[in-house]
Parts: structure tokens; C-alpha cells; sequence
């Protein structure tokens, strides 16, 4: 018997740096747009950079768009991490910079003001650095682009998006370092509060069951403790779950080092 499909949320919480799809069925749909009502223009990317991070990121999380058996579970595209990755590549084009959302807190769960708004101000040293990493960030989401189209011309096709989703699936298996960092920035756009650009209309919390911020009201101790239910990663998932863990490089090498040294 085939080892059974690991649920959404258990391939996430695994933090399987593997495309999602690969353990479901290939979809029947096919889709190109991003996040409902979600603006079209962009600040960094151009429209074919912005075109390919949708399709791609859909592929490591899809929604009901990219896969039928998603239906009423919103992917990467419903919660728009295009625009979240956008707005950081050019968080320097807002005065502040979009980097750190104010404080202390949103008007989600109070009639007060949304202080999280408006972005703080950096002090030198945030600037710099900040300056440095997006430096980086911007020319490792550049070069993915470049990657997958590359692979998707060698194998026939126009480039990434216009690839079959299973030519995606492969495309996004094979590249290693396009994968790693896409997934993270999926997984910051879809859970990050919506102040970032990503987590439309709380698309990503919604998913899990979190409230999101509730400050200034706050958790009780009984809400702390309680018990939220069942633990996501079931029985049946342990094996696909451990089969995404050792196919995480990092986790492998981890592995063989604590083998070599007796750990």
C-alpha cells in the first residue's frame, strides 16, 4: 500500500522544503492571477518576475486554484505573497522603510487606532544592515527567476509560467536554492501580520484557527493552557512527514555530523 498523503497543515508545520504538490494528486486547474483584489502593480518586480513568484509559490502552498482538493484553503496566491514580497524588496521606497510595523498594537481586536500602520524609523545600524540584506534578497529572487526559467526552457518550454504545474513541481524539486528561498518567504508572507502585504484578508490565519494579534486584550492563563485540540501531525502523516525531513539537506548533513562524532 502507498504511504498515505500528509495532511496541509502537517507538511508545513514539518517545514518541508519540498513542493506540497508532490503528494497530491496533479490538479485540474489552472490559474495565473494573484491574491483577490489585490493590486497588480509592483514596485520591484517586474510583471514577468511578479508572474513567475505567483505561480511558483502556489506550487510549494497552493490554494483551491491550484489544486481542487484545496477548495476553502487558501494557498500562497489567495494570501497574496507576491505583494509581501514586493513591498520588502522595496521597503526602502517608503519613508520609514517598510521593515518594522509600529506599536504596540493593530485595531483587529479594539476600536482604537491601528498603530501598526505606520513603520518605524531605523537607527543606523538597522539601515545598514537592512540595506545589506535586502541587497541580497533582491538579487537571490532575481537569479530564482532566472533559474526556473532557464530549466523550463531546456526541457521545451517558453519559461517557468508557462510550464505545465508538474514541469513547476519537477523545476522546483530539482533547484534546491530556489525552493529554500521562496518557501521562506511564503511561510513569513502567509502568517506575518498583514501590515507586510501578505496574509490577505487574514488568509493564513484563518487557515490555522489564530486569532492573530489581540493586543491590548490579551491571552488569559485558561486560554494559554487550554488544550487547542488535537496535535496536526497524525499517525498517518509520520511517514510522509519523515520522508520530507530527510530530504531536507540541512537536517541530513545535521544527521551525519551527530552520527560521525557519537551524538
Amino acid at each position: 500500500m502507498p504511504t498515505p498523503a500528509p495532511g496541509r497543515r502537517s507538511v508545513l508545520i514539518a517545514g518541508a522544503m519540498l513542493p506540497v504538490v508532490r503528494y497530491l494528486p496533479a490538479p485540474a486547474l489552472a490559474s495565473s492571477s494573484g491574491a483577490p483584489g489585490a493590486v497588480t502593480a509592483y514596485r520591484f518586480l517586474t510583471a514577468h518576475q511578479a508572474a513567475t513568484v505567483i505561480e511558483a509559490t502556489a506550487r510549494l502552498v497552493p490554494g483551491p486554484q491550484d489544486d481542487p482538493l484545496e477548495a476553502g484553503h487558501p494557498g500562497a496566491r489567495e494570501a497574496g505573497v507576491v505583494h509581501f514580497i514586493d513591498r520588502l524588496l522595496s521597503a526602502f521606497e517608503e519613508s520609514p522603510p517598510a521593515i518594522f510595523a509600529g506599536a504596540p498594537w493593530s485595531n483587529r481586536h479594539t476600536s482604537g487606532p491601528d498603530h501598526m500602520k505606520k513603520f518605524l524609523p531605523l537607527v543606523e545600524r538597522q539601515d545598514k544592515a537592512w540595506h545589506e540584506r535586502l541587497k541580497q534578497l533582491r538579487k537571490q529572487v532575481a537569479d530564482a527567476v532566472v533559474k526556473l526559467d532557464k530549466a523550463a526552457a531546456a526541457d521545451g518550454y517558453k519559461d517557468f509560467v508557462a510550464a505545465p504545474m508538474s514541469e513547476q513541481d519537477k523545476l522546483l524539486t530539482d533547484l534546491a536554492d530556489v525552493r529554500d528561498v521562496l518557501f521562506s518567504l511564503t511561510i513569513d508572507a502567509m502568517y506575518s501580520v498583514p501590515e507586510y502585504g501578505g496574509n490577505h484578508k487574514l488568509a493564513g490565519w484563518h487557515e490555522i484557527g489564530w486569532p492573530g494579534d489581540i493586543q491590548p486584550v490579551g491571552y488569559t492563563k485558561a486560554q494559554v493552557e487550554r488544550d487547542d485540540g488535537p496535535d496536526p501531525v497524525g499517525t498517518n502523516d509520520l511517514p510522509a512527514v519523515q520522508e520530507l525531513i530527510d530530504a531536507l539537506p540541512i537536517l541530513t548533513r545535521a544527521r551525519a555530523a551527530r552520527s560521525s562524532t557519537g551524538g
